[in-house]
C-alpha cells in the first residue's frame, strides 16, 4: 500500500514538473513574441521616419521665362511674372510669380496703395519675337537635395550641384525710375498666350558687364551675362 502511495506521489510530482516546464515554455515563447513585436515596431517607426524625411527633401525655385518646370523637379504650381510698374519711384523691387487661380480676401481698399503689374520681355534677346511678350514662371521644387541656388555667370553647376535649368540675367532698364533685382531667365522661353501687346508694367532687359570695379579679365565689357538655377 505504502509503495502505490509513493508511486503516485512520484507521478503527481512529475506531472506538475512537467506542467512548470510547460508553462515556462509558453512564457519564454510570449517574452520572445513581445520583444519580435517591439523589434517591428521600432523598425515601422523608423522606416515612417525615413519616409517622411524622404518627402521633405527637395527646395523650391522659381523657373522665369516658362510655366513648366524640368523633369529633375515637381510643379508647384504657374503662373504670370508680376511686378512693380517701371516708372514709379517707390515700387517694389522684387519680381513676384503669380498664379494662374488667384484668391482674394474679404477686404476692399480705395486709396493708399502699392500696385502689381504683369511682365514683358523687352528685347528679342530673350527668344525669337520675345519682345513685349507677357512673362510666364513657374514654381518649382526639386526631387532631391534640400538647397537651390541661383548662379550668375555660368551656364553648369559646380561639382556635387545638379542643374535644374540655366538661361541669361534679366533685370529692369539702367534709367528707369523703378528699381528691380536680377533673376535668371530661361534660355527656351515661352510666352502668355495672348499676352503681345505693348502694355508695359515691369520690363526685362538683359543684363551685361561693366568693367571696373567688376573685374574684366575675366569677365567682359557689354558681354551678355548668363546664369544657371542649381540644387544640392
Amino acid at each position: 500500500m505504502g509503495g502505490i502511495l509513493h508511486t503516485c506521489i512520484a507521478v503527481v510530482v512529475l506531472l506538475f514538473a512537467f506542467v512548470l516546464g510547460i508553462a515556462y515554455i509558453f512564457e519564454q515563447k510570449i517574452q520572445d513574441l513581445q520583444n519580435e513585436l517591439a523589434s517591428l515596431k521600432r523598425k515601422r517607426s523608423t522606416s515612417e521616419t525615413k519616409v517622411e524625411l524622404l518627402d521633405n527633401t527637395g527646395s523650391l525655385f522659381t523657373r522665369w521665362g516658362r510655366s513648366d518646370c524640368p523633369t529633375t523637379a515637381t510643379l508647384i504650381y504657374k503662373g504670370y511674372t508680376g511686378g512693380s510698374l517701371y516708372t514709379h519711384k517707390g515700387a517694389a523691387s522684387n519680381y513676384l510669380c503669380l498664379p494662374e487661380n488667384p484668391q482674394w480676401g474679404t477686404r476692399s481698399l480705395n486709396n493708399f496703395q502699392a500696385f502689381v503689374y504683369g511682365a514683358e520681355y523687352e528685347n528679342n534677346f530673350f527668344g525669337e519675337n520675345a519682345l513685349q511678350q507677357d512673362v510666364p514662371c513657374s514654381v518649382c521644387k526639386t526631387k532631391t537635395g534640400t538647397n537651390s541656388v541661383m548662379i550668375p555667370a555660368r551656364t553648369s553647376c559646380y561639382d556635387g550641384w545638379t542643374i535644374q535649368y540655366k538661361g541669361y540675367l534679366g533685370a529692369g532698364y539702367h534709367d528707369h525710375s523703378a528699381s528691380t533685382e536680377y533673376i535668371c531667365v530661361d534660355e527656351n522661353v515661352q510666352f502668355v498666350p495672348g499676352g503681345y501687346e505693348n502694355k508695359n508694367g515691369v520690363l526685362i532687359y538683359p543684363v551685361v558687364a561693366k568693367c571696373g570695379s567688376l573685374r574684366c579679365h575675366p569677365y567682359i565689357e557689354n558681354k551678355p551675362i548668363a546664369c544657371v538655377v542649381c540644387s544640392n
